[in-house]
């Protein structure tokens, strides 16, 4: 059976199909080979520790979201750098792929900013200025910081929540509009069927029944 070096893994991530990746809170990752333990590459150049990482739908990039207001894509096969996105202006917390892997939607700024990124341009794409200043107040707000984000299964609508948001707010992907939202004390984490329909929900209260 694989087996990992003494001291080897820490913070490890693990997504089904891909390689295990460790390192989150940390300013370097490693890669290790889920069935073999390998150490497959060390994916080094962020100024700022990490704080969260999304494996691409296929597998063939790993993006990391890191303090220094920076995510970096980094090629699964060769582990190399492929490219660095430098547009917010703030730590990124969090990050997830669109289902056909062409967006990125990202949390940042401790008041809980969330916005789309087309991942071949780099830049924020489809969330129209009008939009941004006078109806979210900025690309999507939430009012209390967000922990993570995340698409629905069709890729049709993104959200986004935490434990400092009291709830989950989810929007339209083609233009980045509010499509709803649901407000609960010391909510922690949670998952949207791509209607919209149900949703599981976890919270970090002890006493709840949640």
């Amino acid at each position: 059976s694989a087996s990992y070096p003494a001291g080897g893994i820490d913070a490890p991530v693990w997504t089904a199909g891909c390689p295990i990746v460790c390192g989150v809170g940390r300013q370097r990752l490693k890669v290790w080979d889920s069935k073999t333990a390998e150490l497959l590459h060390t994916y080094a150049g962020h100024r700022g520790a990490i704080n969260a990482v999304a494996w691409s739908p296929g597998g063939e990039l790993l993006a990391s979201a890191s303090w220094d207001k920076t995510i970096r894509l980094w090629e699964s096969a060769s582990g190399t750098l492929r490219a660095t996105l430098t547009e917010h202006q703030a730590p990124v917390f969090c990050v997830a792929w669109s289902p056909d892997g062409k967006l990125l939607v990202t949390g940042w700024t401790a008041a809980g900013t969330l916005s789309m990124v087309d991942v071949a341009t780099g830049r924020p794409t489809r969330v129209p200025p009008e939009i941004l200043k006078e109806e979210l107040g900025g690309p999507a707000k939430n009012p209390r910081g967000v922990d993570a984000v995340r698409f629905t299964p069709d890729g049709r609508h993104f959200y986004g929540g935490g434990q400092r948001t009291g709830g989950l707010f989810f929007y339209n992907s083609a233009d980045g509009k509010q499509a709803g939202g649901l407000s609960f004390e010391h909510f922690a984490c949670g998952a949207l069927t791509a209607d919209l329909s149900q949703m599981v929900w976890g919270t970090d209260d002890p006493g709840s029944d949640g």
